[in-house]
């Protein structure tokens, strides 16, 4: 694999056991493209097969952003012009890249900083080491373009303590660097100013071919760097978020979340499909395995894509820019259950043929 000297939307770099991917988008915030996405999975498999390589550093370029999610502007855009399908095609390729990071077999050190939104959080997660800056912002924030929390997040949120997942699915709460290393998202918090320091001591390890061993060394690494963790107002908050996303009813949830709107986020303003939905899908999530939830979720993107609350939250947001959506339907008590077991049945099993995450393994 050769150095990449392109302006490419994903740079590639090699210098002796260490492979660096940087997204390279930075004035759409380094938000994934189906093209940025698919050379992500194709310099991953490289690197995965690259006997040389121990250690993949994965980042964004520019100082405002790792990345701001998917390009979902650009994909509804598209869906004019191509229909839906191109979505089903950009969210299973998503979603098999993901699947690619949590799954990978040597070293993969994400590096976050500023905005690190949806789809960010997706190439955050799997990763084996989770590196924070103290500028980072990070949120899933589906719920106010009327879409879900997807990327794993049934599987990788549902690991977190108590409802905190939940949570933060409902709300799009932003979660500092504090709050997301003492959640179990992510692993230590550095200065911007310290990351070329780093990473001129990981060029410095002697490295085993043992990928155990290899995290033990940058961790070693990386503990000579990273700050000391600041209070964290969500896990000052756990008790609150438990008592107030008990029970099974998602309408006296956001009753109680709605009590308190500084800590209720975007759930007054969300899609109420995607309450309904989010809700469903966290509890389905819990017994699933990684590759099960993907598979979930992709045939719950697939619906969205042919309903109204997904165009018509990015219409709102991020195209037009009004901030007033009109979601349909209008209010949490109007979803019936027969439509929300519709969005959870898969589209592959009748004669559209097998799923396109078919192939991705069982195993938790």
């Amino acid at each position: 694999m050769a150095k990449s000297k392109s302006p490419d939307s994903v740079q590639f770099e090699k210098s002796g056991a260490i492979a660096s991917l940087k997204l390279n988008a930075p004035e759409s915030l380094n938000a994934l493209t189906l093209d940025m996405v698919e050379r992500l999975t194709e310099y991953l498999a490289d690197c995965k097969n690259d006997p040389a390589i121990q250690c993949v550093i994965l980042s964004g370029e520019g100082p405002k952003s790792f990345c701001a999610g998917g390009d979902v502007k650009q994909v509804c855009q598209t869906m004019k012009d191509a229909g839906p399908d191109y979505g089903d095609e950009f969210f299973a390729a998503e979603y098999r890249l993901d699947y690619l990071i949590h799954r990978f077999p040597k070293a993969l050190v994400t590096i976050a900083h500023g905005m690190t939104l949806g789809g960010g959080i997706g190439l955050l997660a799997g990763s084996s080491i989770r590196v924070l800056t103290e500028d980072v912002v990070l949120a899933m924030p589906e719920i106010s373009i009327g879409f879900f929390a997807d990327v794993g997040a049934s599987y990788f949120l549902n690991l977190l303590p108590g409802k905190i997942g939940l949570y933060l699915a409902l709300t799009g709460y932003r979660m500092t660097a504090s709050d997301a290393i003492l959640c179990g998202l992510a692993d230590a918090s550095v200065k911007k100013s310290a990351l070329e320091p780093l990473r001129e001591d990981l060029s410095k390890i002697k490295w085993t071919g043992s990928r155990s061993d290899n995290l033990t060394l940058i961790k070693n690494e990386l503990k000579k760097h990273q700050l000391p963790l600041l209070p964290s107002v969500l896990m000052q908050n756990k008790d609150w978020i438990e008592q107030a996303c008990a029970g099974d009813r998602i309408e006296i949830i956001c009753k109680n979340l709605l009590k308190f709107p500084a800590k209720a986020g975007d759930l007054a303003q969300g899609s109420p499909t995607s309450i309904r939905l989010i809700f469903e899908q966290f509890k389905k999530g819990k017994s699933k395995s990684l590759a099960e939830c993907f598979r979930m979720e992709l045939g719950l993107a697939y619906w969205f894509l042919r309903g109204h609350d997904f165009y018509e939250g990015v219409r709102a947001k991020l195209l037009d820019k009004t901030g007033q959506p009109r979601w349909r339907p209008a209010k949490l008590e109007m979803i019936t259950d027969g439509e929300v077991a519709r969005y959870f049945r898969s589209p592959w099993e009748s004669a559209r043929g097998s799923h396109p995450l078919s192939d991705l393994e069982t195993r938790s």
